[in-house]
């Protein structure tokens, strides 16, 4: 072969080569592409069958890592959670000197986050943070770990707990670039346990640290509407209409001034305060005429009318208003939540049979509304309440029992029947003792323990069973059966430590014992001993809570001697 023949070859081969590679590039891309679209469109099965074939394809690779990591988020998405974990852990093992693999590892957190899968998403992050503490993900991960455990301590209703650890994610990830973004939303945590005060620090720190962000313009309207929250909280009316009007006047033309004065008027109505939330509700539709609170609104100015009919049992006229409501706002969106709040003030102001029909009416005629499923619930809660309000006892534990049989699934269960029937006795009780009824009110907290020991003891366990529990003990206690009052007050410290009610419950255990003692019902060594061992763990666990003030000087007293 001649030299130019040879070089003329060489150069054909190399552009077959060439073609051949970009043809095998294209291919991989078409079937990455290919994957993509079958998750994107949630087909998770041939979604995991084509990231399986490239990861096997490529394996050790960036490719490889890519599909692997694909793999997992299908899983996940697709609720196979055990499938999910063995992909994470083949990823983790095969890529692990992938300088990639940080990232791929934090998106996969992301991931969980957004599943609501918190407690895996925190493993991840944590094995971020242990095995490539040098990487930049390991600070995402960081502060992921810390904003979830500052969000579920808030949750926990552990005040002097959450505070610290929200001043400890500020003080160690203050230059990250989520964190006013995180703040708000930390407010936003804050604000359902009614924490008014701890809201508007929060806005303002916001509003001083980080002036440039687009939270700080939010937390300055937050500030405001903060003032009107606390001020309603306090029952000072007067002060929330100023603080209402101010907050109009200052931020008028603001985006986000109608869903501030939409939770204001949420307030007001929750306070029972119709006429002011009705007012606000006004102002909003006045202020704006577009929006889903404009739209709301217009529905919530006329159910307000009616919440204060029926709070001054002006009955017939409620009823008429309800039809015109049904009338006028027969394809509102939010129909069914308006008539749901007009059920539950029937229910709250003793009207059991008008719920009722109201509740009903949401369930025949709404049925696809989120409502409708509560309310299926409810209409049966209201019989049992009317037999209890009868005087039929024996046929409302009969009816709870039904109620809880029938719904063991609905998370909503425990509350209806803890808050909603369980009170109904307790409240009876305080009632009957007021007026001198002695007997008659232990025998009423006796129906009420009855009721709290069935959610205790027949509905699975979820957020209302630690304030089921703490009822519980409370009624035992008045009824004089301390040992068991204090072994439930236990239970929560024990099963619940993180809540709220944690502290509360030893301080009342250690009470009891004080109680007993007076009593005559231990020696004084062992009710002191028993006393002793309550405070000192609430001293030494929740050393925040009031209670802690006086436990902490009974114990200097008592060691002293």
């Amino acid at each position: 072969m001649s030299k130019k023949s040879f070089w003329t070859v060489l150069i054909l081969c190399a552009a077959l080569l060439s073609q051949t590679a970009d043809r095998c590039f294209a291919d991989v891309g078409e079937q990455f592409q290919q994957a993509w679209d079958l998750y994107a469109s949630k087909n998770y099965d041939q979604a995991q069958t084509t990231y399986q074939q490239l990861a096997q394809s490529y394996p050790e690779s960036d490719l490889g890592l890519t599909a692997q990591k694909y793999l997992v988020i299908v899983h996940i998405k697709a609720g196979r959670l055990t499938e999910a974990q063995a992909a994470y852990d083949a990823l983790n093992t095969g890529y692990s000197g992938n300088a990639k693999l940080p990232a791929a590892l934090f998106l996969i957190a992301n991931i969980y986050e957004t599943s609501k899968e918190h407690d895996k998403a925190i493993v991840v992050c944590q094995d971020i943070i242990q095995n490539y503490p040098s990487s930049p993900s390991a600070t995402d991960a960081g502060f992921y770990v810390a904003r979830i455990n500052a969000r579920f301590v808030i949750q926990s209703g552990d005040n002097g707990s959450a505070d610290a650890v929200v001043n400890g994610l500020l003080a160690d990830f203050s230059s990250h670039p989520d964190m006013a973004k995180e703040l708000f939303k930390l407010a936003r945590n804050y604000m359902y346990s009614s924490r008014y005060g701890k809201v508007k620090g929060l806005y303002q720190e916001i509003i001083q640290r980080y002036p440039a962000s687009p939270y700080a313009i939010k937390a300055q309207l937050g500030v405001g509407a903060m003032d009107v929250m606390s001020s309603i909280k306090a029952k000072d009316y007067s002060s929330a209409q100023a603080a209402v009007s101010s907050l109009v006047t200052s931020f008028s033309g603001n985006p986000g001034l109608a869903a501030a004065l939409y939770e204001i008027a949420i307030k007001y109505e929750q306070s029972e305060q119709y006429a002011s939330a009705k007012a606000v509700y006004q102002q909003i539709v006045q202020q704006t005429s577009t929006g889903l609170s404009v739209i709301n609104a217009q529905l919530d100015i006329p159910k307000t009318d009616i919440l204060s009919l029926i709070l001054a049992e002006n009955y017939t006229a409620a009823t008429s208003a309800t039809d015109s409501l049904i009338t006028d706002f027969a394809s509102h969106l939010k129909l069914a939540r308006a008539l749901y709040s007009i059920a539950q003030r029937y229910e709250d102001s003793g009207q059991y049979l008008k719920a009722k029909a109201e509740y009903e009416r949401v369930t025949q005629q709404y049925s696809a509304s989120d409502q409708a499923g509560r309310s299926q619930l409810d209409v049966r809660k209201c019989q049992v309440l009317k037999l209890f309000e009868s005087g039929n006892d024996s046929g409302a534990f009969a009816g709870i029992d039904s109620l809880i049989t029938d719904f063991a699934g609905s998370s909503y269960l425990a509350y209806a029947v803890s808050r909603k029937v369980a009170e109904k006795y307790y409240i009876n009780a305080f009632r009957l003792g007021s007026q001198g009824s002695t007997s008659q009110a232990a025998s009423m907290f006796q129906r009420a323990l009855i009721v709290w020991l069935k959610v205790v003891n027949q509905v699975p366990a979820s957020d209302e069973t630690p304030y089921a529990l703490s009822w519980a003990a409370d009624c035992f206690q008045r009824t004089g059966d301390f040992t068991n009052s204090i072994a439930f007050y236990k239970r929560v410290a024990n099963e619940y430590p993180t809540h709220k009610l944690a502290g509360r419950s030893l301080f009342s255990a250690g009470g009891n014992y004080a109680d007993m003692k007076a009593l005559g019902l231990l020696s004084n060594s062992e009710a002191d001993a028993g006393t002793k061992t309550a405070y000192q763990r609430l001293v030494d666990t929740y050393p925040d809570y009031k209670g802690a003030k006086h436990a902490r000087s009974w114990l200097a007293r008592h060691n002293s001697n």
